[in-house]
């Protein structure tokens, strides 16, 4: 019996969850862009103040961020989730990937001194840093104030700063 209501229970009230495999949140996208995987698409979302949910589709690598948070249902073509099960934790530094545009900030730094800085910065969304060489002699970092989709580029590694909604 107490199996039966809490399965019960999970279905009309669904659980956040950071990311779940073979699900899709169809409608209420506000934005879409590529995405080489699901993981990034869920990074992207946590630094967008605005996304509710996002959906990632296997087949194209593409993102779609939700607002408001549309119903979670099962499909073999996605991975998605809502963004309030999206922990500090799982935002890892994206090794291999840029995210191009919104900067507010460049400076030369060491990878730990990028990372930081964004920490530090309201403002500060996204950090991106390249290797030395890449961009002069000295590696380099550029905070962002937006969240720039995900490209892929071997001298780069990012991050994306966990914001909190007010709502």
């Amino acid at each position: 019996m107490r199996i039966i209501l809490i399965g019960a229970l999970v279905v009309l009230f669904p659980i956040a969850v950071a990311a779940r495999d073979n699900v899709d949140l169809p409608g209420n996208d506000y934005r879409n862009f590529s995405a080489p995987s699901a993981n990034l698409c869920r990074n992207s979302c946590a630094g967008d103040l605005k996304c509710k949910a996002w959906a990632w589709v296997k087949a194209s690598k593409t993102c779609f961020f939700k607002d408001p948070l549309p119903q979670m249902v099962r499909n073999n073509c996605c991975s998605g989730g809502a963004r309030e099960g999206i922990e500090e934790a799982d935002l890892k530094p994206e090794v291999g990937i840029d995210r191009p545009g919104q900067n507010f900030k460049d400076f030369s730094a060491t990878l730990t001194d990028c990372q930081r800085a964004c920490a530090r910065e309201n403002a500060c969304a996204v950090w991106v840093w390249a290797k030395p060489g890449v961009h002069g002699k000295n590696a380099h970092c550029w905070l962002k104030n937006g969240v720039p989709a995900p490209v892929l580029d071997a001298n780069a590694t990012s991050g994306v700063k966990l914001r909190r909604r007010l709502d």
